[in-house]
């Protein structure tokens, strides 16, 4: 969610040249007024504030197929992400510009309340929000500040039960479970954390570390006992990968390194 440099706008363009959407030539106002191009704007947005443009291109086909449809309705650019359209008749951020500036605003605020948001705070290790669109109503346990922001945006799961792997499903998804093709189509695991990404991490008490040099393992020391470790300024070195038919990712914190089982971590804002 936050990797906002994971595309610079000539990237982002690059991206849109390759599909078969109607953002590669559109040039429109951005927020401001000012005339840019759709990569800019998108560029511009994610910057300010700190949303990963992959996501936001993610939205953008989610909401209105805007990476793959031929043809535009009169209302597709005004309504680009959903931004501040609860309805199908009510629209705060009208026109594409404000569509993209808002719904990166919206995303950037929601569960850490800011810009004046009075969406209630995410917590570890979890809170739950309510799937509205199915009946009755499911509760969503979401075990990430990034998916709480993503069902806040959206609260629809959009898949049948059992959920996973959701090919079978895919020409009915809608939601969040939409958001999760889109993205893995197009960019790979929504879950994977980016190369270079720092953060911090709380790993469990029984976290181990893989030496991949001479194929050994340590645990991690939990400070004063604790059943977590608390690492600060973790640096995502490589992404996921399988060492014994296990997943783990490579990462590097204070002068140490080594690759961790990914189910053993959870990074945190």
């Amino acid at each position: 969610m936050r990797d906002y440099t994971s595309l610079s706008a000539a990237q982002i363009q690059g991206f849109l040249d390759g599909q078969k959407g109607p953002l590669k030539t559109l040039v429109t106002p951005d927020h401001n007024g000012k005339n840019k191009t759709a990569a800019q704007i998108i560029s511009d947005a994610c910057t300010a504030w700190k949303i990963n443009p992959r996501v936001m291109l993610t939205m953008l086909q989610k909401e209105q197929s805007l990476l793959t449809r031929t043809t535009l309705m009169p209302h597709t650019l005004e309504r680009a992400v959903g931004a501040g359209c609860p309805n199908g008749h009510t629209n705060y951020y009208p026109g594409f510009g404000n569509q993209i500036w808002n719904g990166a605003r919206l995303l950037d605020g929601y569960g850490e309340g800011k810009h004046g948001s009075t969406i209630p705070l995410w917590k570890s290790p979890y809170t739950t929000v309510t799937d509205i669109y199915q009946s009755p109503h499911v509760s969503v346990k979401t075990r990430s500040l990034a998916t709480y922001k993503l069902y806040i945006y959206n609260p629809s799961i959009g898949a049948k039960t059992p959920y996973g792997d959701l090919r079978s499903q895919v020409s009915n998804l809608s939601g969040n479970a939409n958001f999760w093709w889109i993205y893995s189509v197009n960019f790979g695991s929504p879950l994977a954390a980016p190369v270079g990404y720092h953060t911090r991490a709380i790993m469990r008490k029984t976290t181990q570390l893989w030496n991949s040099t001479i194929g050994t393992r340590r645990h991690v020391k939990p400070r004063r006992g604790g059943a977590v470790h608390v690492v600060g300024n973790l640096r995502v070195v490589h992404g996921r990968k399988s060492i014994n038919g296990r997943k783990y990712i490579d990462i590097a914190w204070g002068g140490n390194s080594g690759s961790v089982l990914y189910s053993s971590i959870r990074f945190s804002p």
